[in-house]
């Protein structure tokens, strides 16, 4: 088994921490912070960021980063985006020739704007990546492993409940590369999202919501559509009646579920829809279906490789059903961060309960009945 240090001890250096040692490795987290260290160690909680999830005992947790970078076979730099370079910097003097080092920060740095610009390509291998900083223009980063973890692709979309800088470019970057891609059509919208003319993020409101009561009316207060149809035929009914109306979206009104219901199951929406200046106990609010889910992007194996060598992918920028094996060989860093025994399981077994499908509920409202999701 390897020797491993997480330095950074968030929610994400936290949960690989616990899956390293988990997996039987001997693992240190590493806290900026004496004080979180300390508390870490003592109640073997992350009250903050994981509340309720105990900490392996086998865990060592530190401030020290000597101590954390000492006689490691692998350092796994999971700080904010933003610490990267400053706690790169105080690595450098703690760091050993042969020592692995693993990014897996994410985002961008707000001073300098480093953004991705292209793979480094030799011999139909991942050699690293160019990034472009405003302050100092183009730079070359060479690495014996490269990760994309670049979000999804809802800047591309004028309505997205994800953030507007995450707009696809690793799968622009694989395309001319010739890396393999698949099922970049699936992508999921959700029907309901709060309208909004201001920049970024859509504010989801939850079909839970319909499903308590919460009708959808046009521009005239009529009602269009099943409002417990599944997310696409609901989407495609309002993108409709918008069209129809010569509208940017359509009103959804919570005033059905009375004023109890909404502040007792729907506080978080509630507020949210406060702060745009509605009151959705007694107020129609405006909707508009939003880019919400992708789930196609870059080929990966079980091990998230990628069809190019030495190029890996993570999260959003994944597609995630290929379990088809390729031909290069395992990659040593992967399996220590992933695997016990550096090995994974091909597949899975899922069990279904003893009565199958999900129970599906029915409903009855101003005279729609339906099956709901």
């Amino acid at each position: 088994m390897a020797k491993v240090s997480v330095i950074g001890a968030g929610s994400r250096g936290t949960a690989l921490a616990m899956l390293l040692a988990g997996n039987g490795h001997d693992t240190i987290l590493w806290s900026h912070r004496e004080e979180q260290a300390a508390e870490l160690s003592k109640t073997r909680e992350h009250k903050a960021k994981l509340p309720g999830v105990i900490l392996p005992k086998e865990l060592k947790i530190t401030s020290n980063l000597e101590q954390a970078a000492k006689e490691r076979d692998v350092l796994v730099l999971a700080v904010p985006s933003v610490a990267v370079r400053e706690t790169s910097k105080k690595l450098k003097a703690c760091v050993l020739p042969g020592q692995l080092i693993v990014n897996v920060a994410k985002g961008i740095e707000a001073h300098t704007l480093t953004t991705l610009t292209d793979m480094i390509e030799e011999d139909g291998c991942c050699c690293g990546v160019l990034a472009r900083g405003d302050s100092y223009g183009d730079v070359k980063i060479s690495a014996d492993y490269t990760i994309f973890a670049s979000g999804g692709i809802g800047g591309n979309y004028s309505h997205s409940t994800n953030y507007p800088h995450l707009t696809g470019d690793a799968l622009r970057i694989c395309e001319k590369h010739g890396v393999r891609l698949e099922h970049l059509d699936y992508v999921q919208i959700h029907p309901t999202t709060l309208y909004s003319e201001k920049p970024g993020r859509r504010f989801l409101i939850s079909e839970s919501v319909r499903g308590e009561g919460a009708v959808l009316y046009d521009r005239t207060g009529c009602r269009f559509v099943d409002e417990l149809q599944p997310r696409d035929v609901v989407t495609a009914a309002i993108r409709e009646q918008m069209k129809k109306d010569g509208t940017d979206f359509v009103w959804l009104s919570m005033e059905p579920l009375g004023e109890k219901t909404i502040l007792e199951h729907f506080p978080n929406i509630r507020r949210r829809c406060l702060e745009e200046g509605y009151d959705v106990a007694k107020q129609w609010i405006p909707v508009v279906p939003a880019q919400h889910y992708f789930m196609g992007g870059i080929w990966v194996d079980s091990d998230s490789r990628t069809s190019m060598q030495r190029l890996f992918a993570w999260g959003k920028p994944a597609a995630t059903a290929s379990t088809e094996p390729i031909d290069w060989p395992a990659t040593p860093c992967w399996k220590v961060l992933f695997s016990p025994s550096g090995r994974r399981k091909k597949s899975q077994e899922i069990e279904k309960d003893s009565s199958g499908a999900p129970e599906r509920r029915r409903a009855c409202r101003d005279g729609w009945t339906s099956d709901g999701e």
